[in-house]
């Protein structure tokens, strides 16, 4: 949350208006926030939620931007209680030889809802499947 000037090829993106680093980060964590709410990860947002209000609060005196923090922290809580959600499937999924890169070799995919094995093995066909 440094007020030192951001570096240009930072704030290239289309949308970014931050000069500080700490105002790019802001812009970030918003971002990544709507990103959860938008895929019902509504948990993971109200962390990120109460990282930037605690800064709002205590590090940057902006009450609206806390107010509007906190009022979206009570919608993910009203959420999590209201809406339900299916449970998603997840896939160990392996890349074996030297060929690939050490981070792709072992990891695990989240579906998305209602996302089955068939899709799966649909998306990774030109791959030899191992049980």
């Amino acid at each position: 949350w440094s007020d030192e000037p951001c570096a240009a090829h930072l704030t290239q993106r289309e949308g970014y208006q931050a000069t500080t680093q700490g105002q790019l980060k802001d812009q970030l964590y918003q971002e990544i926030i709507n990103y959860f709410d938008k895929g019902k990860m509504w948990e993971e947002a109200i962390i990120l939620s109460k990282e930037l209000a605690e800064q709002y609060e205590n590090e940057m005196f902006d009450f609206e931007q806390l107010s509007a923090s906190l009022r979206k922290q009570a919608q993910f809580y009203e959420n999590i209680v209201k809406v339900i959600r299916p449970k998603p499937d997840y896939f160990a999924v392996g890349y074996y030889g030297m060929g690939f890169p050490s981070f792709l070799r072992d990891f695990s995919l989240g579906g998305r809802p209602f996302v089955g094995i068939f899709e799966v093995e649909s998306f990774y066909a030109h791959f030899e499947m191992m049980a």
